[in-house]
């Protein structure tokens, strides 16, 4: 199996911390994502924070084009995953930046590494252990010869909806 195969590349992560003792994520594994909001500078109304961004990162190609996810087999029930979603929360609005926690959204590891764009890219999902062994990256694995740009950035997100259909919502009490 090629290098790129989502299969191939579900171990963890070389360059997470203490994260050797913990299994790879398996395809039936939970996987959460969880959902912010932030103040809009024009009418004080709480915008969502797009989730599925896949930030470039040409410095680090282990977090290039990944998005962080909880793993449901470290934080089993919604309710530490919502809790999880408070302290990151808190920890924002302690540091002056304004975040609101709106829930999470759910899925498994087989089904986000299953989505493939027209193109061929995909998905993996692996374990980086630098936040907490509840940390996942959500990582866009790009087609073997293939370009990468704005359309298919746009395909990946789509994609990420499918495969992270209904927002579990919460509410942290915070004002």
């Amino acid at each position: 199996m090629a290098a790129t195969s989502p299969q191939a590349s579900s171990s963890t992560s070389p360059g997470a911390s203490g994260a050797s003792a913990l299994p790879p994520v398996g395809d039936a594994d939970g996987v959460a994502r969880l959902s912010f909001a932030k103040r809009s500078s024009e009418d004080d109304d709480y915008l969502e924070i797009p989730p599925w961004e896949f930030p470039s990162n040409d410095a680090d190609p282990e977090v290039d084009r990944t998005e962080s996810a909880v793993c449901r087999n470290v934080k089993p029930s919604v309710d530490e995953v919502h809790q999880l979603g408070c302290q990151i929360e808190a920890a924002a609005r302690a540091a002056n930046r304004d975040r609101r926690y709106l829930g999470c959204l759910e899925s498994t590891a087989g089904t986000i590494r299953s989505k493939k764009t027209t193109k061929g890219h995909g998905f993996d999902v692996r374990r980086y252990t630098k936040e907490g062994d509840w940390h996942l990256h959500i990582k866009v694995l790009i087609a073997h010869g293939m370009a990468y740009g704005k359309h298919d950035k746009s395909d990946v997100r789509a994609l990420m909806r499918e495969a992270f259909p209904t927002l579990i919502s919460h509410s942290c009490g915070a004002a």
